[in-house]
């Protein structure tokens, strides 16, 4: 039966499809998982809400092959179909599904009903709101999801709502535009801890012209503000913060803000690879001297190779004992 299910899938929908439906039902496992391979070449329309709803309440093999056929199913009558079905369905565990495919297949004609989800009383549907916006949403997505951001007390929601801020921010093609909607909602906004997050996602974004943000939040009275400008600092994606990471590396009270930015300032010299060795060299001697637990030691002498030369050679012997 397996076979023949994977020989049935080449054959025209039209022929085989109540075949296939039929074998899906089949109390196999392997017939079953077969039979869900096989409508993603057979299936159309109407095995949409059949494949979400396996998707919801399959064990882990079977959900993984239901999803691949749901978001391999070809036709824009599908894509109508899933739209239909996430209109008419209350079920939480198959509108996470249907809002997931949404994304995975690239609908954008379902962008303001993903986005109205994104808001919805369910947070695992939530969760595929935020990562389907950051497939198919837009940059104009992005004061939405600020919103929310700001409301969200649940950690790990955060952290999706950011990525998905992160990724609608780099479709912004001038680069010293990306923040541009985080630096307007901070210009506002009076809230502390509010604040700590938007600065955080100023960090994620990397929107060279937010670096001045950051810098004057270093010098704000609450301290939380301070710690969240300080952390993206030091996880800033590119070497432009290089020498705000130095001097915290160099001058912080806080022994957790001395490593991780010394451990920054490592790895932002690393990134510029095409940068002159004598002067990458001379960075990681600087970086050395800040350094005193063996860890960021041995993280220095992992960058030395990339910048060979003899002061990098020099630099090297000197930890030899």
């Amino acid at each position: 039966q397996v076979q023949l299910l994977a020989v049935l899938s080449e054959y025209p929908k039209e022929s085989v499809l109540p075949a296939i439906l039929m074998a899906a039902k089949s109390s196999s496992k392997d017939v079953h998982i077969a039979a869900l391979k096989a409508l993603e070449k057979t299936g159309d329309a109407s095995v949409v809400q059949y494949l979400a709803e396996t998707a919801a309440r399959s064990p882990k093999a079977e959900q993984a092959i239901a999803r691949a056929s749901l978001w391999g199913l070809k036709g824009e009558d599908v894509d109508e179909a899933i739209l239909s079905l996430l209109l008419d369905r209350s079920d939480e565990d198959v509108q996470a599904e249907l809002v997931q495919s949404i994304g995975e297949r690239r609908i954008f004609a379902g962008k303001s009903l993903v986005a109205k989800f994104a808001d919805a009383p369910s947070a695992k549907v939530r969760g595929q709101a935020y990562r389907a916006l950051r497939a198919i949403g837009t940059p104009s997505d992005i004061p939405g999801l600020l919103e929310i951001l700001l409301k969200t007390e649940n950690e790990v929601e955060t952290l999706e709502i950011e990525s998905a801020i992160t990724g609608l921010a780099q479709k912004i093609s001038n680069p010293n535009g990306r923040a541009a909607a985080v630096r307007a909602k901070l210009d506002v906004e009076k809230d502390d801890q509010k604040r700590g997050l938007l600065l955080r996602v100023l960090g994620k974004i990397g929107d060279e012209s937010s670096l001045s943000r950051l810098r004057k939040a270093l010098k704000d009275p609450n301290a939380g503000v301070v710690d969240a400008a300080l952390r993206s600092l030091e996880n800033w994606p590119t070497p432009a913060a290089r020498d705000d990471v130095r001097e915290i590396a160099r001058s912080s009270k806080n022994e957790v803000h001395r490593v991780l930015a010394l451990q920054a300032f490592v790895r932002m010299i690393g990134q510029e690879k095409y940068r002159s060795p004598k002067a990458a060299a001379s960075d990681l001697k600087k970086a050395l001297k800040l350094a005193s637990r063996p860890e960021e030691k041995k993280l220095i002498l992992g960058v030395l190779p990339v910048f060979a030369s003899p002061e990098a050679l020099k630099l090297a012997a000197t930890l030899l004992g």
